[in-house]
């Protein structure tokens, strides 16, 4: 599958909405690069029937109760033959089955803001999409993105030992055909960053908060993809992806924030919060985890 190169760099964003114009989507498998960018997503699919979902639960269970830099490492945990296999572009795309595009959000679309969305993925033996991370993009398309991967299929990656799990980076973008271009804004993003109200933590567990005598050198600061209806769509920087992402998503599945609103609409946006350095678990080498 060959598709043709748009380019466009992200900015903030702002602008009143204007009458909606006909649009051009286009995806594909980009090679996994390493990165100390990386949300962990909303989209999250069962790894039913595979070695890798047991032995990351069991290791979840164990440190449940334990900080997580107290943790068992589950680089230390999976044997490398249950570690998800890093695929580069090529392979992936060629194990592509069917890659639906997203819905264009609205609130994008009228406001001139376009872009690519990177997002990293774990695909499981089943061919399904298990777990996405966003890498970089703009919040609105960010969450659009996601909720579509889990309509994505591939066909299963297979070994010589079987059928393996594997991550891969993927590339949505979302693009605007205008015809008259003098109509187009010069800083769209930024334009309609100046109207939004961001997001507000309103409540999180007492452990998570960072004391008012812990030095600031012990905390680290995380920047989370909020959505529209108060919860924790991403989070970045992830400290390993895939295998401790469910990790993250109960820690932060406690937390309630305020969404952000552009005037009297609820919209996906960031928010930096920060979080005390021991509760923020080591890559150790596992896939995806830089």
């Amino acid at each position: 599958m060959r598709y043709s190169s748009i380019l466009h760099s992200f900015g903030s964003a702002r602008t009143t909405p204007v009458a909606p114009r006909s649009f051009a989507w286009r995806v594909g498998n980009d090679a996994v690069r390493p990165s100390t960018s990386c949300l962990w997503g909303l989209v999250s699919k069962s790894w039913k029937g595979t070695r890798w979902q047991h032995v990351v639960a069991a290791a979840l269970l164990a440190g449940a109760c334990a900080p997580f830099s107290t943790t068992t490492s589950l680089a230390q945990a999976v044997p490398p033959q249950d570690r998800p296999v890093l695929l580069d572009r090529k392979t992936a795309e060629r194990l592509l089955v069917d890659n639906p595009k997203p819905g264009y959000p609205p609130l994008a679309h009228d406001n001139y803001i376009q872009g690519h969305v990177r997002i990293r993925i774990l695909v499981n033996q089943e061919g399904q999409v298990a777990e996405a991370h966003v890498l970089r993009g703009h919040p609105l398309l960010a969450a659009a993105a996601l909720i579509n991967l889990h309509r994505w299929r591939y066909a299963p990656y297979r070994t010589s030992a079987g059928p393996r799990d594997f991550v891969t980076d993927v590339e949505v973008v979302f693009n605007l055909r205008i015809k008259d271009l003098k109509s187009m804004p010069t800083q769209p993003e930024v334009d309609f960053a100046r109207q939004v109200r961001p997001p507000q933590v309103l409540s999180q567990p007492a452990s998570a908060g960072r004391p008012d005598n812990l030095p600031q050198a012990s905390s680290i600061h995380i920047r989370v993809l909020v959505s529209e209806g108060g919860k924790a769509l991403d989070v970045d920087p992830a400290p390993a992806f895939p295998a401790k992402f469910e990790g993250m998503r109960q820690h932060f599945a406690a937390w309630t924030f305020q969404p952000a609103r552009f005037g009297s609409l609820a919209v996906p946006w960031y928010l930096e919060v920060q979080v005390p350095s021991e509760d923020w678990p080591a890559a150790n080498g596992i896939p995806g985890g830089f």
